[in-house]
């Protein structure tokens, strides 16, 4: 129990409180603005080496894990958000930028985008009555597959900012 809290906060999931123990860390328009900033630059780095470097074997993954989020339906029956999906997106971002020969970057790009995963459960919640999400998946598969650098990193940036936005609707500063 101890390594598990441990590796929780290792991963700013948790935060240690001296004498107290761990609580889950709380979330703030701040840490998620500077967590998008960061997640900006490190997913164009990403996206930019993946399109430079990847095969027809990384687009063929491409584009199947385009379908499976395509086809998958964001909320359940009883309009929550549906795992599936979340699965299906994780799954989508991770090949979008898996072409990229850099460990390290892929590495840190996971990490940042599973410590967004809290925020991104908030804008979850939102996307549905402001955004055209599926469009903005098959525009970032268009431009990736087009090898256009400058509207791939373009469109990343948006997409993470759209979904900031949202999250960011009243959070503590």
């Amino acid at each position: 129990m101890r390594e598990a809290v441990t590796r929780l906060a290792s991963e700013r999931l948790l935060e240690a409180t001296p004498q107290t123990g761990f609580r889950v860390r709380p979330l703030s328009a701040q840490h998620l603005a500077d967590l998008t900033d960061t997640r900006c630059h490190i997913e164009k780095a990403a996206i930019t080496a993946a399109i430079e470097h990847g095969d027809a074997l990384w687009e063929g993954e491409l584009v199947a894990a385009h379908h499976v989020l395509r086809i998958t339906p964001p909320v359940t029956t009883d309009d929550a958000v549906n795992p599936d999906w979340m699965d299906a997106h994780r799954r989508f971002h991770a090949v979008l930028v898996g072409g990229c020969p850099n460990a390290i970057l892929l590495e840190l790009r996971q990490r940042l985008f599973d410590e967004a995963e809290l925020y991104r459960h908030r804008s979850a919640e939102r996307t549905g009555r402001s955004r055209d999400i599926g469009t903005e998946h098959r525009s970032l598969l268009d431009a990736v597959l087009c090898r256009d650098v400058a509207a791939a990193a373009a469109l990343i940036e948006s997409h993470l900012r759209a979904t900031a936005t949202l999250a960011a609707t009243n959070l503590p500063g």
